[in-house]
């Protein structure tokens, strides 16, 4: 889901520059010839949250020693390049999701309260979320963009509009409790990033049906846009319509393998294979930044109690039925490699932001990113000592502290008040809030 574009957004001076031309339709990324974020500015700040459903094999997510004198576990190996780019979490807790609802499972209060950090209960016996970090940061930082915040949601079925399908697949919620649902077709998100802004129906059609590519659209004026700035910003753009067409690729090949077998109910724009997903719906979330269109943004690699099947690692059950071990050694081995592939992904979305420049530095600089899940062990349903890793956010003077361990049960919500602060954002309390997290010295 998108919330709202704005209206009445103020014209940036690369917008005027190029109103009237079909190549704004697509965005653009920051081009100093534009006036946009020059290497002597300071670029926007950014905040993501990543989330994985189910749970992970604790032990193996768990990194030895602590500060910097820590040791990567097995399950963030794929992370070991960036080892002191890190803050890996031990102690952080969402107690307040840990409460009974009646009507609503353990899995959808984890995903619907990791950005609440509130209780669902309420006094009448009913249940009712509030409002979300993500929101609260939109709310305050989201007029600046075409988009306050973005959700996406790697869920590859058809939602059935129940009250347990919405929870298990969001996120953001409003303050009135309104469920901002992720948007789980990549199409649909391409689509409004790409195609409905330059507002040509025929355009939208045609690539709606395959018949031509996004870029058709706009190569004659993004021909005369590079004759008209400087050669190191043709490369950025270049590199930028490059990605584009390399996102839009995999969106039609996933349409043209034809419908879905007969009984099934996954939507035929979706790839087959759950890693390509999650690749393909990365890389929307880091051209929504490098064109600035959204500075907030959640992604879910899976809804709650994610049953996909994992066959490019060689894991045919279902993955929510083996999150419930039962310390069955196999199903933990499973659980393990299923944990280590998710963080191979992430790696991978967190190698796209560094290597998009974004003013004097790139985008994973500018962008706070908080990785993990609303679980801790699956298989006991705990919401202690959660499994979280953040990166990027250098610019938001956010200082990583390796292994940083914190008192047991420190509220999570207390991370999240101080992942405002990188975006300059301040709140007199947020959840069930005791502080911050002073180690991150976030300025």
């Amino acid at each position: 889901m998108f919330t709202q574009p704005h209206g009445d957004r103020p014209l940036l001076s690369r917008r005027n520059f190029l109103r009237g031309a079909s190549v704004s339709r697509l965005g653009l990324p920051m081009l100093e010839s534009l006036g946009s974020s020059a290497a002597t500015a300071e670029s926007p700040r950014r905040l993501a949250y990543v989330y994985v459903p189910n749970g992970m094999n604790m032990p193996m997510f768990t990194p030895e020693g602590s500060g910097t004198d820590w040791r990567l576990s097995p399950t963030l190996q794929p992370l070991a390049n960036r080892r002191d780019q890190l803050t890996v979490f031990s102690g952080l807790s969402n107690l307040p999701g840990g409460i009974d609802v009646p009507a609503i499972t353990v899995h959808a209060r984890a995903s619907s309260t990791f950005l609440t950090n509130r209780g669902l209960a309420q006094p009448d016996g009913s249940f009712r979320n509030g409002l979300s970090v993500d929101q609260l940061a939109a709310r305050e930082i989201g007029y600046q963009t075409r988009f306050p915040s973005l959700q996406l949601c790697c869920a590859g079925h058809e939602m059935r509009g129940q009250t347990e399908a919405i929870y298990i697949r969001t996120m953001s919620w409003t303050e009135e409790g309104t469920p901002l649902t992720g948007e789980t077709h990549p199409r649909a998100v391409f689509g409004r990033l790409f195609i409905e802004a330059g507002g040509n129906r025929d355009a939208l059609q045609a690539w709606q049906h395959n018949r031509r590519s996004v870029l058709d659209f706009v190569q004659e004026d993004a021909r005369r846009l590079q004759g008209r700035i400087a050669i190191a910003d043709r490369q950025k753009l270049d590199e930028y319509l490059t990605s584009v067409r390399a996102v839009e690729k995999v969106i039609q090949r996933a349409a043209d393998v034809g419908p879905p077998p007969v009984g099934t109910v996954r939507p035929n724009d979706i790839p087959e294979e759950p890693g390509d997903y999650m690749n393909v719906m990365f890389d929307l979330a880091k051209l929504a930044f490098q064109t600035d269109q959204t500075r907030v943004l959640t992604l879910m690699l899976g809804e709650e109690s994610s049953d996909e099947q994992y066959d490019a690692i060689n894991i045919a059950e279902p993955y929510h039925k083996i999150s419930h071990h039962a310390n069955n050694p196999d199903d933990l081995r499973k659980i393990a490699e299923i944990d280590h592939y998710h963080v191979g992904l992430f790696e991978s979305f967190l190698q796209r932001l560094e290597q998009t420049p974004s003013g004097a530095g790139n985008l994973l600089n500018d962008t706070t990113v908080l990785y993990g899940s609303g679980l801790s062990n699956g298989n006991a349903h705990s919401f202690a000592n959660l499994p979280l890793v953040l990166a990027g956010g250098t610019a938001g003077a956010v200082r990583h502290r390796g292994h940083l361990q914190l008192p047991a049960n420190t509220p999570v919500a207390n991370l999240h008040r101080t992942l405002l602060r990188t975006l300059r954002v301040e709140t007199d309390g947020f959840g069930d809030s005791t502080g911050f997290i002073d180690e991150l010295q976030v300025a």
